[in-house]
């Protein structure tokens, strides 16, 4: 009797069943919708408020973040870290708008973002660092002496 191991699965982008249904409620409100004065949803805003877009890299020393807060002051941001998650919250605050101002379109997101990360490895939490730059967040936390004495390199050797 012949054994079957399962297929190797392709990896699939986190988060895309989510995408696939907002996409889905998109179309149906837009048929709704349809001969009213309300202008369809843009599938690529939907489910994006609040969101903090960050970039995470490594090197050997150190876990770098870069996370996008556009129109927000470092007052209105809190950043926590544990030994293998960092954590974004804040509150962009919405501007003062005059009563009788009429918008043609208004896209601007205002309200609570946040974000957590799991980070690649255990840092060091009271060596962390921040600075708050033209709208983005840099982090710089650094490796546990732990992480550092486990990486080792690995020798290859070539097949017989």
């Amino acid at each position: 009797m012949e054994t079957k191991h399962p297929a190797i699965q392709p990896s699939r982008l986190p988060g895309r069943g989510i995408w696939s249904v907002h996409e889905a409620i998109d179309r149906l409100f837009d048929n709704l919708m349809r001969g009213f004065e309300i202008e369809p949803l843009e599938p690529w805003r939907v489910g994006m408020e609040g969101l903090v877009s960050v970039d995470v890299s490594e090197t050997d020393r150190e876990v770098v973040i870069a996370a996008d807060l556009p129109g927000m002051d470092k007052e209105d941001l809190d950043v926590t870290v544990t030994r293998d998650r960092l954590i974004i919250k804040g509150e962009k605050k919405e501007e003062r708008e005059e009563k009788n101002k009429g918008y043609f379109r208004k896209e601007r997101f205002f309200g609570t973002v946040y974000r957590e990360i799991p980070l690649p490895c255990e840092v060091l939490t009271d060596k962390a660092g921040a600075e708050f730059k033209k709208g983005v967040l840099y982090i710089s936390l650094p490796k546990s002496s732990e992480v550092l004495r486990e990486t080792r390199r690995i020798p290859i050797k070539a097949a017989a």
